[in-house]
């Protein structure tokens, strides 16, 4: 088992085992966060580890209560739905380079997250900056869109599961199918949109 740090909305942060096999780890971390996840680094740890924030990557579309905001600056961001900390190696990738927390590292790590990551009072909204979704940052390529809840697609021709999700092919692949609820991109002009790309670092 691999200790990690789960934090919900209006609770306090608690332990949580997960499994050492990482396909396995994969699915749990999916079933805690309810969906696909991304992941970025808080804080140092030493030795080339992180302690790293995982978080439902379409939270924001799908609804998520809000869950903590982080130190200011920075004050008005949000985490919504459940959050999951892990120690991970630096240089390593994905699960792969997940670390057990010893029990009393855990403890240290939960009395700095509350310092550090102010509970929510429970009717914050996310900055709209954080409805948008960009691929091929920089490049010619470059695409912004935000997820919009739509009905479920006349014509599904099959689906091409993404993780937790899944791609619906209708000819276009622009909609996708998580938990029963369906969403389709909608393009963002770049006038329009506000990069948010900042790692979080709470040293």
């Amino acid at each position: 088992m691999v200790n990690s740090i789960l934090l919900e909305p209006g609770k306090k942060p608690v332990v949580y085992k997960l499994s050492a096999d990482r396909m396995k780890m994969k699915e749990e971390i999916e079933a805690l966060l309810g969906g696909n996840f991304a992941h970025t680094k808080l804080f140092d740890v030493g030795n080339d580890i992180g302690l790293y924030l995982f978080v439902n990557d379409l939270a924001v579309p799908l609804g998520l209560k809000p869950n903590r905001t982080f130190p200011e600056p920075d004050e008005k961001e949000i985490i919504f739905g459940n959050a999951l900390f892990l120690a991970m190696a630096d240089d390593g990738q994905g699960e792969d380079a997940v670390i057990d927390i010893p029990p009393e590292f855990c403890e240290y790590f939960i009395v700095r997250l509350e310092d550090a990551l102010p509970m929510c009072k429970g009717d914050e909204k996310p900055d709209p900056a954080m409805e948008i979704f960009t691929e091929n940052a920089g490049t010619p390529e470059e695409y912004s869109y935000r997820w919009v809840e739509v009905e479920k697609p006349k014509k599904i021709k099959g689906y091409r599961q993404l993780g937790a999700v899944r791609m619906i092919d209708d000819g276009k692949f622009d909609t996708i199918e998580i938990n029963g609820r369906y969403f389709k991109q909608q393009e963002v002009k770049k006038d329009n949109t506000k990069q948010n790309n900042k790692n979080k670092n709470l040293n």
